[in-house]
């Protein structure tokens, strides 16, 4: 029985003054948004996974490690499904997204409480001390 999950997974750092015009290249060249997910560390991890249509066993990572009150540009206007995610990761994780195509404002969800998942990534983790 064939396996369900990619065979060769990539993953790639990128920076927020890259990803834009990447995501346009890469969609330009067959692949496709599979998901965006989000990790919270001392920084968050946006990682935006797309698979390439004419080989669904090849998944491109793009990794951006993202700081509070940088703003991530949307992209909705490249792919624009993405409008959930971004939405999303608004909502849970308090990220600030400029030009989401379909914005719902901090209004995605309907949470008792702000940001659940946003943790304090600006703190660093117990334990630990930041070099001064």
């Amino acid at each position: 029985m064939p396996s369900i999950f990619p065979e060769n997974q990539v993953y790639q750092p990128v920076t927020h003054d890259e990803l834009h015009e990447l995501m346009v290249r890469l969609q330009s060249e067959g692949w496709r948004l599979a998901q965006i997910s989000v990790t919270v560390k001392e920084k968050l991890d946006v990682i935006y996974s797309l698979s390439y249509d004419a080989d669904p066993q090849e998944l491109l990572n793009l990794r951006l490690e993202h700081e509070r009150g940088t703003v991530l540009q949307s992209i909705s206007d490249i792919f624009p499904y993405a409008f959930l995610y971004e939405n999303e990761m608004h909502d849970l994780f308090g990220i600030d997204i400029e030009g989401i195509n379909l914005d719902f404002h901090g209004e995605f969800y309907k949470l008792a409480k702000k940001t659940p998942f946003a943790g304090d990534a600006a703190q660093p983790a117990a334990g630990k001390q930041e070099n001064t």
